[in-house]
């Protein structure tokens, strides 16, 4: 069963047991009204452990997922940056290859 269905389980389960409690063990509106404040103070004292306790893993992931976002993002500007550079070195070797197409023609014009 995973953590949400657990929590939506206990959800249910407190609530038959409210109702439960308040339909077979009748009591004073004073009484009761104490018994359900208690009650509801100590299901919201363990809803806020367990938000808590959820909050560790949620910030590591949140961290994870933050690293490997960086990684990939740096990895792919030296990609770019790679790429860039090997651009570069082909348009000189273009420019390079046409002067010396360039002298080799003037040179047969010269014959």
């Amino acid at each position: 069963m995973s953590k949400d269905n657990s929590a939506l389980v206990f959800l249910a389960g407190l609530g038959v047991g409210v109702a439960a409690t308040l339909l077979f063990a009748p009591a004073s509106g004073s009484e009761l009204r104490s018994r359900l404040r208690n009650g509801a103070g100590k299901t919201g004292d363990y809803l806020k452990q367990r938000a808590n306790s959820m909050m560790e893993p949620l910030e590591d992931a949140v961290a994870a997922g933050k690293r490997a976002f960086n990684e990939t993002v740096s990895s792919a500007l030296s990609s770019l940056n790679a790429a860039g550079d090997v651009i570069d070195k082909s348009k000189d070797l273009a420019h390079q290859a046409g002067k010396t197409i360039e002298k080799g023609g003037k040179r047969l014009q010269e014959v």
